[in-house]
């Protein structure tokens, strides 16, 4: 399968789950894995000392539960046993939208400190439930056209400070 975690990092997010859950590596080349991805909701904080914290809401939890139900159904229908069918503890991938288009950023991605701009996935104004290298590309061939378009190069506004 293509869906699962690499051969050596599977015991590891098993033992998230539980002491028994690693000892089901022998069976790793006979696992079938379906992704749930969902698009989260803006929530979560970073506190004084920097510390992350994004939990699922209660409506993300919701969401994740009733996909459970059709990955569980996907997986008897490809001839799985109930019994063996598990999930792993949620990761996230993709983390955006932490410094927003329109109340962090201006549309040009620069921030409220004037010359320093922002250009990654944390500028999306919401979660894209999807790959996001495109939409960062395209975003970077913006911005580079703003910035060789202002009046004072990069180049130049750096070399002033030395």
């Amino acid at each position: 399968s293509t869906l699962i975690d690499p051969w050596l990092m599977y015991p590891v997010i098993m033992a998230m789950k539980g002491p028994a859950y690693p000892l089901t590596w022998h069976r790793w080349g006979r696992t079938l894995g379906v992704m749930i991805k969902l698009k989260d909701e803006i929530s979560g904080e970073v506190d004084a000392r920097g510390r992350i914290s994004k939990g699922l809401t209660a409506n993300e939890r919701e969401r994740q539960q009733r996909a459970e139900v059709v990955a569980g159904d996907i997986l008897r229908r490809a001839g799985c046993a109930s019994e063996s069918i598990f999930t792993t503890p949620p990761r996230g991938t993709h983390p955006s939208g932490t410094v927003r288009i329109g109340p962090m950023l201006s549309t040009n991605l620069e921030t409220q400190v004037s010359g320093l701009y922002v250009c990654d996935a944390s500028v999306f104004p919401e979660a894209l439930c999807r790959p996001t290298v495109l939409t960062i590309i395209a975003l970077a061939k913006r911005l580079a056209a703003h910035l060789l378009t202002r009046s004072a190069p990069p180049a130049t506004a750096l070399s002033s400070l030395t």
